[in-house]
């Protein structure tokens, strides 16, 4: 939404927001194993 004016100066501390074109949908596939490659190395 870039015609919304935000009165926050909290938020505007953290800059301008910047576009990810990782595909969340990607890691919830990948979910399970690296659960379970972090399960059997004991990762906590």
């Amino acid at each position: 939404m870039t015609d919304v004016a935000i009165n926050n100066d909290a938020l505007k501390t953290l800059g301008d927001f910047k576009v990810d074109d990782l595909n969340v949908g990607q890691l919830g596939i990948n979910q399970p194993t690296a659960q379970r490659l972090f399960d059997q190395a004991g990762w906590r």
